[in-house]
């Protein structure tokens, strides 16, 4: 809003209005119309994003990406998500637990061993699978690790007060506005969230 001598400024606000559309709406116009057949449907909720695959006929539900730990060259990044088949989010069977893992290019492979602790008691202890290593020019290697947990137990994990990830010799915290991020995974499911 432009503001003037403390009253709205209509004219000029609506001048830079035109202008900015007569400048930039052929280029705005084409690249709808080009990314039009290519637009797949979306819904959000929060921190999570539901969006529907017409040719899988199914929905992935996705939270935003969450840093848990380190920083961009030295850290985690959590992304969790599921797929349900159908137009409607219901609840999964199982949440992929997806763990962007940033260390120096010298450290070595991480222990793919995955345990997630609420209030001090483990809930789930497991394997992740590898999907990929990549190396990045400032040095860093990158790996995205996978981990798929139990829909209840996910629950579970969102309603603890203390919760942990340990990650081989990485251990880190899953602060509140984290976990608060991950419920919107469940807000999904409880407003039953669908596509026409």
């Amino acid at each position: 809003m432009i503001r003037g001598s403390g009253r709205f400024d209509v004219v000029p606000a609506a001048l830079l209005l035109v202008l900015a559309l007569f400048t930039c709406w052929p280029q705005a116009a084409g690249a709808v119309h080009a990314q039009r057949r290519r637009m797949i449907p979306e819904k959000r909720l929060g921190a999570a994003t539901a969006s529907y695959f017409p040719k899988g006929r199914h929905v992935t539900v996705q939270a935003t990406p969450l840093r848990v730990a380190g920083d961009i060259e030295n850290g985690v990044v959590l992304i969790p998500s599921f797929i349900v088949p159908g137009r409607k989010v219901v609840a999964p069977k199982l949440v992929s637990l997806q763990l962007i893992v940033d260390s120096p290019a010298e450290a070595p492979t991480p222990p793919v061993k995955v345990q997630v602790f609420s209030e001090g008691h483990e809930l789930v202890s497991g394997v992740a699978a590898l999907i990929s290593a990549s190396a990045l020019k400032n040095g860093s290697v990158t790996r995205v690790l996978m981990y798929k947990i139990p829909y209840g137990k996910f629950l579970r994990m969102l309603k603890g007060k203390e919760v942990r990830v340990r990650l081989g010799r990485i251990e880190f915290g899953i602060k509140e506005e984290q976990l608060s991020a991950m419920r919107d995974l469940q807000r999904m499911v409880a407003d039953g969230v669908s596509f026409p």
